[in-house]
């Protein structure tokens, strides 16, 4: 799709699953490398886009801490932040660190 002139794009709720990872372990849900490549791919081609002239103006991802889906309920954990739900503790995943240190580059 090409978007001519100043029209302003938001990317907003984009992000992916690492599958039905309700039942793992909390240490291993954490390590979300399948989340951190969707990001650095997408964001990539949002650099690529910007350097072009495209008026790029958000990009939020979806979610930031796991949630509950209309679909699947609690299943799913598509957050950069781990939610424990017996304890509602928040645990950052290794993508939300990559996602800050991106940011903070750019």
């Amino acid at each position: 799709m090409y978007v001519g002139g100043d029209t302003p794009i938001y990317i907003t709720e984009n992000g992916t699953v690492e599958g039905n990872n309700s039942t793992i372990p909390i240490k291993e849900a954490l390590k979300d490398g399948t989340r951190t490549m969707f990001h650095y791919n997408h964001l990539k081609f949002v650099r690529k886009a910007i350097q072009q002239g495209v008026n790029v103006k958000g990009y939020f991802t979806w979610t930031f801490m796991d949630c509950f889906e209309f679909g699947d309920g609690f299943k799913d954990r598509f957050g950069l932040v781990y939610v424990d739900r017996a304890t509602l503790k928040r645990y950052r995943k290794t993508s939300s660190y990559w996602l800050e240190n991106f940011l903070k580059r750019y």
